[in-house]
């Protein structure tokens, strides 16, 4: 009991997630001006009424037993324990007024202290005796002790005071229990599943909707999430897609995903073979839920029994992995130390049915001491389990077919769960008398259409770029040309191009001339082909060639072979902008024979241009303009994902405009820890954008404006926390390099967040006039759609959704600007007129992007960031350091935090090997990127 009760003071002081309560942030404005053309559109929430709600709600928690010495994190095992107290006869009479999540939280309209029987109050807590039958040992029964404690009063007054403005406070805890009271029957475990739950909202039905090869399958499933608005609550019900896993023996799933694992016949792997795929296999089936396909021994029975067939063996989790089974150790209590292999061949498997791959890594089915060490020949992949990482090509495409739902369908989808029978049926949860009425219909909210605000340079008239929306570049030069000229165009080929094709690079080179890039005279084509691989080495001789023959070439066209893409192009990346000091422009020889043609050729020359440090398209300057002397930032991180070597680095990028017209962004690269989102260096990067700017214009500017992107909302407190003082920092530190004094400029920061679940669609009864006014073919609302009304809204915050861009498939994302800090005291209009017009200028597009061009460019930064740590990224990359190189010199106890800082600052040094990954401190340089390149946007 004491151990029990120990153990749950452990968690109440455990540390808690960042929230969005921990902060408070920019004001909202009163009476946000109206559109003259708004218009009623529907939203994917659906209106919530407490009225039927009791006036105080009370929720509990259970704290587990420890289970073979172990204490409970499998999710299984938690249900089971929840449901075994459920039928105890404590909960008879009331068991419909309780709801739970399945994890730990209870939420109850009766306080159960106050019950017959109830053996607590509100300060202890209420022993339920459950028999608990172990896996290792069904038939003998154990009676273990589940505890049941009151952490929570929630008061109906505390929720409404907060949507009707009269009090700005944390109310997270009665959003999450109105959410275990919404997802009722999605969540229900007391009968057969409707529904598997993966994640925090996300439920999927029990059958998939198409083969995605690779062992995958995909299903269509959908979430929800109950959110506190100006006018009330209402909850937000979003379709969603996902990979789910087949489920077969593992070895099978494994030769599904990676071809190399398919041996035939009694074939065994060879020991080089299983080496060269550890990486592979770890990332694969790292945390699986997996079954045994064979008996355990019981002393009670000795015989080593047939394997199994099927998923009927114990349930484990694949927590680690060890040598090769013909390798790993271990120290068996009566047999001492023996190997995995003679263990398993000698004691568990049939009489000469030995092991038949000894080669593969064992797998740790327990904790890590001691460790319980399985062959994975001998396990299968439990069903129902998401898949996790990132989807590769193949799958990716096949996953956007099943994943991409017009707003027409997407309507359908949404109105069928929550109709009859549906898993979030809102007649159900009318009729279970536990006072939560949810809205069968969409709610509807106003909205308006922003235009294009001017003419310019490569800019058709207003009244056309309206219904376009599309920049037109033909017949027309670029609004800027670079001052560097490009007399030679240069072209490295791979792609085992032809002679016929020098046609065609003459005809690109004319098109950069008509565009209004530079050239002393005919502009000339030096072409070099390389018959081998792409290596930096062979890109550096081909370079020299062209160089000896034509003179310094500051763009280079580079052809590639269409067999390596994403290798080749780091390949490319990393030599041009870490090594050699040149901006590239690659494709693929799959696309030469679209060379000649117009569009191509004004996609290539936008590149060029924007390289050679021209600006291809602005907007009218007016006074809906980035305001004078303004600055403009962007900053993402970007992090590694399944298959990076251990404690792989995250990367940070900063971006900054550098003259009043912010068109042009060039960038700064930092390497923080791994999957940290808080920009470590972000004091640093500010500063040296600032001096930039001061360099380029004879003073710093009077107002920073930062748009910051990758954040979701539980960490926009980290934003205002951690990063506004490390921008007021870098301006302080770039006032010191430039003897500015008494310098303290205004500073507004907007996170741009793009991992919400909102969604727009066209009114119910949609008027052919408005129609043709706001929506494309595909029933997606035209570039422009401003929403600010407050029934999706913060009622004490600034924030809006704007849907800047034209969706091509699917059902388009808006994006949610949300702003941290107003220091320029900008006003809605202004700020969201600004923030429109930048998402029209994003130097290679032609019609407006999904999100503000500085954080779009920011996020294309910290991706050619990932392009140089590709070797880490990349299981079976030839360069990939092993655990020895990147651990080496760390002390054995050091924390997982040491571990991941070690690694940073051993890559991030640039010395010896570590200068093929970041070439930087060893080069003398901050950045990664060359001195030559670094003022440019070579990322793009």
């Amino acid at each position: 009991m004491a151990e029990l009760t120990a153990a749950m003071a452990a968690t109440s002081l455990a540390p808690s997630r960042p929230s969005f309560f921990d902060e408070t942030y920019a004001q909202a404005a009163p009476n946000a001006k109206r559109f003259p053309s708004s218009v009623d559109i529907r939203t994917n929430y659906f209106q919530i009424s407490t009225t039927n709600l009791l006036d105080q709600i009370y929720v509990y928690s259970f704290a587990f037993p420890t289970v073979n010495n172990r204490n409970v994190a499998n999710k299984n095992v938690k249900k089971e324990f929840i449901r075994l107290v459920l039928r105890d006869v404590f909960f008879q009479h009331i068991r419909h007024e309780c709801v739970t999540d399945w994890n730990g939280m209870l939420v109850s309209l009766r306080e159960l202290e106050n019950e017959p029987g109830a053996q607590f109050t509100a300060t202890t807590s209420r022993p339920f005796v459950v028999t608990w039958h172990n896996q290792s040992q069904p038939l003998v029964p154990v009676t273990l002790t589940t505890q049941l404690r009151r952490t929570q009063v929630l008061l109906k007054a505390d929720i409404r005071d907060f949507c009707t403005g009269v009090r700005n406070h944390d109310c997270s805890n009665w959003l999450n229990a109105l959410n275990v009271l919404a997802r009722t029957r999605a969540a229900d475990q007391t009968q057969q599943p409707v529904a598997v739950k993966d994640g925090r909202e996300k439920y999927f039905p029990l059958q998939s909707v198409g083969s995605l090869g690779f062992g995958l399958e995909a299903r269509q499933g959908h979430l929800s999430s109950i959110r506190a608005f100006s006018n009330g609550l209402a909850m937000n019900v979003h379709g969603v897609a996902t990979a789910f896993i087949t489920p077969r023996p593992l070895l099978q799933y494994l030769a599904s995903y990676e071809p190399e694992f398919r041996v035939q016949g009694q074939q065994t792997m060879t020991n080089a073979a299983a080496r060269r795929l550890d990486a592979d296999f770890k990332m694969i089936a790292s945390q699986l839920q997996v079954r045994y396909l064979y008996t355990p021994p019981d002393p009670a029975n000795p015989q080593r029994p047939p394997l199994l067939t099927g998923p009927t063996g114990r349930l484990k989790r694949v927590n680690g992995f060890g040598l090769s089974a013909r390798l790993q150790t271990f120290r068996h209590s009566t047999l001492g130390l023996i190997t995995v292999e003679n263990y398993f061949n000698a004691h568990i498997l049939p009489p000469n049915q030995p092991l038949r791959h000894p080669h593969l890594l064992v797998i740790n089915t327990g904790p890590a001491n001691p460790a319980v060490w399985v062959p994975p020949e001998l396990l299968w992949v439990e069903a129902h389990q998401a898949k996790r990482g990132v989807l590769r090509e193949g799958e990716m495409a096949r996953m956007l077919n099943h994943a991409q739902r017009g707003p027409l369908d997407n309507i359908l989808e949404i109105e069928r769960v929550m109709g009859a029978g549906g898993i979030f049926d809102t007649t159900a949860l009318l009729n279970n008398g536990q006072g939560l009425i949810v809205s069968p219909t969409m709610k509807t909210v106003k909205a308006g259409l922003m235009y294009g605000t001017g003419k310019e340079q490569s800019c058709e008239d207003d009244g056309r770029l309206r219904s376009t929306a599309k920049w037109n570049i033909i017949g027309k030069k670029f609004w800027k040309a670079g001052p560097t000229r490009l007399d030679t165009l240069g072209v490295i080929d791979f792609g085992r191009g032809t002679d016929a094709d020098v046609a065609a690079y003459a005809s690109l080179a004319q098109a950069l001339t008509r565009y209004g890039i530079p050239s002393t005279g005919v502009r000339q084509v030096e072409r070099q082909s390389i018959a081998g691989r792409v290596t930096p080495i062979t890109l550096q001789q081909a370079y020299d060639a062209l160089v000896q023959r034509a003179g310094q070439l500051p763009v280079i066209l580079i052809i590639l072979p269409a067999s390596q893409g994403k290798h080749d192009y780091a390949t490319v990346k990393t030599w041009g902008d870490s090594n050699a000091g040149v901006n590239t422009v690659c494709i693929t020889n799959a696309k030469l024979r679209f060379l000649s043609s117009g569009g191509f050729q004004g996609n290539i020359a936008l590149k060029f241009n924007i390289k050679l440090r021209g600006e291809n398209h602005k907007l009218t300057a007016t006074s809906d303009s980035v305001p004078p002397s303004t600055i403009v930032f962007g900053a993402d991180v970007t992090h590694p994902t399944g298959g990076s070597v251990d404690y792989c680095p995250s990367v940070a990028a900063v971006v900054a405009s550098c003259d009043g017209n912010a068109l042009t962004y060039p960038g700064s690269l930092r390497l923080q820890k791994s999957k940290q989102e808080m920009i470590e260096n972000l004091d640093d990067m500010v500063c040296e954008r600032l001096t930039y700017w001061n360099a380029k214009n004879g003073k710093l500017p009077d107002v920073l404006l930062f748009y910051r992107d990758g954040v979701s909302e539980g960490q926009f407190s980290m934003v205002k926390r951690d990063e506004l003082p490390k921008i007021r920092r870098g301006a302080m530190l770039a006032a010191d390099l430039c003897g500015a004094t008494d310098y303290q400029p205004r500073i507004t920061v907007v996170v741009c967040d793009k991992r919400h679940h909102t969604r727009f669609f066209p009114p119910k009864e949609a008027l052919p006039k408005d129609k043709t006014w706001m929506l494309d073919g595909n029933s997606n609302f035209k570039p422009g759609l401003l929403v600010e009304d407050p029934g999706i809204r913060s009622p004490y915050y600034f924030d809006f959704y704007l849907q800047s861009h034209s969706a091509l498939k699917g059902t388009a994302r808006p994006c949610h600007y949300f702003v941290i800090e107003n220091g320029i005291g900008v006003g809605p209009e202004q700020l969201q007129r600004i923030t429109f017009n930048l998402c029209w200028t994003y130097a290679t597009a032609l019609t407006p992007i999904s999100l503000v061009a500085p954080a779009y460019y920011a996020d294309r930064l910290a991706e050619r960031g990932a392009c140089y740590l590709r070797p880490l990224l990349v299981t079976q990359h030839p360069d990939r350091p092993n655990s020895a190189q990147l651990m080496g010199g760390l002390a054995a106890n050091a924390t997982e935090d040491q571990k991941a800082q070690h690694v940073c600052d051993l890559i991030a040094s640039g010395v010896g090997v570590w200068n093929n990954f970041w070439p930087t401190t060893s080069a003398g340089r901050t950045n990664p990127q060359m001195p030559a390149v670094a003022d440019t946007m070579f990322y793009i």
